[in-house]
């Protein structure tokens, strides 16, 4: 139902008005009468109607002034000029306002009727064309982190030569020029091992969440999902920004307590050098990974900057020849060396934890999978988000996590059937299916054979 503001000050032309609205389009309105411009444009700002339908000639605040306050009020409101005079000058004025019609007393009831069918058709569309907007808004806003994750795990995994980088960097509106990293290390000795389970996965979730609320509005960054208790912002410098090592160590600092009463434990933060362009922005994180190690295993502070890393710094030796690059021991080729060999390590140990995660969930997986088992749950108990967990799992585990898990319930199912213990419909329930009928045709469709087939095969062995 859409709102009617009739303002007329000939109460019959009102309520006759109203009489014949309500008959040709019953339930279409609720009508509102003013009549004086005054308490038309006090009715609008109330009510915020749909349409307006205004007679020029009113005692005071003539009907275009009316109008005009009315639609600065309500810039989407439907106006329809009623007037007793043909006049141009009316009609000029009117348009400027953007009235929509403009009808002349005297008129047909077949007039009216079809403008304000014709208006509500006009609502109707507008209101779709909103609906659309707001879900495509609605989607875009829960998808976004899904991009942020992915362009975030590109550049950690020196994949920037992908096409897809720059069209993620677009649709992050993250244009990837000159920037800096973030490694933001949850995983501190004898806090782990403290919380398992449900526990464990809220506290990374808490500190995840956390991270992207209190940097969301204070800086332009994307976010890394939450990997083996480590999570990376990649921050980008605004125009006209400087980048100042004391800054943004003062940044992390601030942020460890929020970080550390949101993990209940130790957080450290590492920080990467300030690089240009965004093949150079993996060489940050790089970097910021190597200063998070140390500031957890050094225990010394709780936020570090890449340059506070000793050249050496007892396990630390492994970044001797990358801090070498800053201290200006390395040059040319010994420099790019010295980078490679520090990221192939880091990368190195991001491919162990990747291993670690995905062995992970395929024991719960091989625990669960005669219970109903969905992809997003054994995600959230890995600490991953759905969409990285599932790209993770195909590489490490050779399938889609439907077709792993599919694989596995078949084959005990198999076992089940040359056992010769169960019936179809106990082994149906047994591997994780509650419908015989799809279990059958999975079943089929996984060994070529039906189970009632398949049985019959194996009867005799």
């Amino acid at each position: 139902m859409y709102r009617l503001l009739i303002a007329d000050d000939e109460a019959l032309e009102r309520e006759g008005l109203e009489l014949m609205i309500t008959r040709a389009m019953p339930d279409s309105f609720d009508i509102i009468h003013a009549p004086n411009g005054r308490l038309a444009i006090e009715l609008a700002e109330e009510h915020r109607p749909d349409i307006v339908m205004m007679d020029v000639k009113m005692p005071g605040i003539q009907g275009l002034e009316a109008l005009q306050d009315i639609q600065a009020l309500h810039s989407r409101v439907k106006m329809v000029l009623v007037t007793a005079y043909d006049h141009f000058a009316y009609a000029k004025q009117a348009i400027a306002l953007g009235v929509r019609d403009y009808i002349v007393k005297p008129a047909k009831k077949e007039q009216i009727i079809g403008i304000l069918q014709r208006l509500v058709q006009e609502l109707e569309q507008e209101r779709s064309k909103r609906n659309t907007e707001l879900a495509l808004r609605d989607t875009v806003s829960r998808l976004m982190p899904l991009v942020e994750n992915e362009l975030a795990m590109m550049l950690m995994h020196d994949q920037v030569q992908d096409w897809n980088v720059q069209q993620l960097a677009e649709l992050a509106q993250f244009p990837l020029q000159m920037g800096y990293a973030l490694v933001i290390d949850a995983a501190a000795p004898g806090t782990v091992e403290a919380c398992e389970g449900g526990s464990r996965r809220l506290r990374l979730e808490t500190v995840y969440n956390a991270v992207r609320h209190e940097l969301a509005g204070r800086l332009s960054c994307i976010v890394s999902p939450m990997i083996d208790e480590q999570m990376t912002v990649f921050v980008r410098l605004k125009d006209g920004t400087q980048y100042a090592k004391e800054e943004v160590l003062a940044l992390g600092e601030e942020l460890v307590p929020m970080l550390r009463q949101a993990a209940e434990g130790m957080v450290h933060i590492g920080i990467g050098r300030l690089k240009l362009g965004i093949d150079k922005l993996r060489e940050s994180y790089v970097e910021a990974a190597c200063a998070a190690a140390y500031a957890r295993d050094a225990a010394s502070a709780a936020a570090v900057h890449f340059e506070q890393v000793p050249v050496r710094a007892g396990s630390y030796s492994r970044t001797e020849r990358l801090e070498a690059t800053r201290s200006g021991a390395h040059t040319g080729a010994h420099t790019e060396e010295a980078l490679q060999a520090a990221i192939h390590q880091v990368q190195a140990g991001r491919d162990r934890e990747a291993h670690a995660v995905i062995e992970q969930a395929r024991t719960i997986i091989h625990e669960r999978f005669h219970l109903p088992l969905a992809m997003e749950e054994v995600a959230g108990m890995v600490h991953l988000n759905p969409y990285y967990f599932s790209k993770l799992f195909k590489q490490q585990a050779g399938a889609t996590f439907t077709d792993y898990i599919t694989q596995l319930r078949i084959s005990r199912a198999c076992q089940y059937i040359e056992e010769n213990k169960l019936s179809l419909k106990e082994i149906c329930y047994q591997v994780g299916y509650r419908d015989p009928n799809y279990f059958s045709r999975v079943f089929k469709k996984v060994t070529g054979a039906a189970p009632t087939e398949y049985r019959s095969r194996h009867s005799g062995d």
